[in-house]
């Protein structure tokens, strides 16, 4: 907290507590933050590139020849195409490790726990969304 010797100029005591009010208001801000942006950011790279990929591989892509080539494959089950009766589960699991991260968000007081977050939210999201929206 701040102290009234750490005010410059004509500052009051008032003005001194809200200023270090504010200021830990903004640092406890900051990791929350960080993972929504690091979520938001790699989430919209996400959906760009599948947007891609669907637009331009409908046929192998040949990148070396036979040796290294892309093509689009859909998968129709829930994982690795396994399991297509139950891919609301992956949804139910998705949306539930969505709420978790949700709640942990504010509780975070490390920058590399942060990026993980943003990482794994990232991901979860993104395969939540191609399930709603991409089936």
């Amino acid at each position: 907290m701040l102290r009234v010797s750490a005010c410059v100029g004509k500052a009051s005591n008032h003005t001194c507590e809200k200023l270090g009010t504010v200021m830990r208001v903004s640092s406890a801000l900051k990791y929350p933050v960080l993972i929504g942006a690091v979520a938001l950011v790699l989430l919209v790279v996400d959906q760009i590139m599948k947007a891609l990929a669907v637009a331009h591989f409908g046929s192998p892509h040949h990148v070396l020849g036979t040796f290294l080539q892309f093509s689009l494959t859909k998968n129709c089950g829930a994982a690795w195409s396994f399991g297509t009766g139950v891919t609301w589960l992956f949804t139910v699991l998705a949306i539930s490790a969505t709420v978790v991260i949700a709640w942990f968000t504010p509780r975070c007081r490390d920058a590399i726990w942060a990026v993980a977050l943003g990482l794994v939210l990232a991901g979860v999201d993104g395969n939540l969304l191609d399930r709603l929206f991409r089936s």
